[in-house]
């Protein structure tokens, strides 16, 4: 077994995963490639260019790989978010659980990825169609996954704004205490119109505090959140 850690047995693939404004999920490949013959060489797709990857990730290349089953993962879908994993390519092969295994390590190793989550082939044959998602932990400026305000929302508070979705574990929004479920509707005491535009101020302010309007259950509240610069952030 190759020397890295491994989390099995593996179950049965399941279905989603969060979104989130770097997303990351774990889903079954669609189409052609669940048709791909035996001894067929492992087909990829790519979710982030290597530059990207290079610039954002958090640990240094060579970390320890770890690979999941899609069940773990799934059983709480806010978790590789909030761990800042995001997802960067994804291969499929068909072969035996042992050597697909060992081929999906290899590529781990060669695009730099983290963590694997490995989905089982949905039928119980020695050489069903194996998927895994292969992550990196990403380093954010702001940290959290946001979403735009409904009308109902925009209403009720007067304004507009976003809501904050999921918020990565030690990311400036952790440490300023945003939680899910915050709404942000405004700036350095100027509201926020949308989502639009409330991204356009988290790109050009990288590696800058910034003042936050934030109302929680009703209450509203300022907060100062510290943005982290980021190498070559664009």
């Amino acid at each position: 077994m190759p020397a890295h850690s491994m989390r099995l047995p593996l179950a049965l693939a399941l279905a989603s995963l969060v979104g989130a404004c770097v997303q990351s999920g774990s889903r079954p490949v669609e189409g052609g490639a669940s048709f791909l013959p035996l001894g067929s060489t492992m087909q990829c797709t790519s979710d982030r260019p290597a530059d990207e990857v290079t610039r954002r990730r958090a640990n240094a290349t060579g970390t320890d790989i770890s690979i999941e089953a899609d069940s773990a993962a799934t059983a709480s879908p806010s978790r590789l978010f909030e761990d800042g994993y995001v997802r960067i390519a994804q291969c499929v092969l068909r072969g035996s659980q042992p050597e697909v295994e060992t081929r999906f390590v290899a590529q781990a190793r060669a695009i730099g990825a983290e963590k694997v989550i490995l989905h089982a082939p949905g039928d119980a044959g020695p050489n069903g169609l194996w998927q895994a998602d292969f992550h990196v932990r990403f380093r954010f400026s702001f940290g959290a996954s946001f979403r735009e305000l409904s009308a109902a929302e925009r209403k009720s508070l007067g304004s507009g704004g976003v809501q904050i979705g999921g918020v990565i574990k030690g990311s400036a929004a952790a440490r300023a205490n945003l939680l899910a479920g915050d709404f942000v509707t405004g700036v350095n005491g100027k509201r926020i119109v949308d989502k639009a535009a409330f991204e356009q101020v988290l790109r050009t302010r990288v590696g800058k505090a910034l003042t936050l309007t934030v109302v929680r259950n009703g209450e509203t509240s300022r907060r100062i959140v510290r943005l982290d610069a980021l190498p070559n952030a664009q």
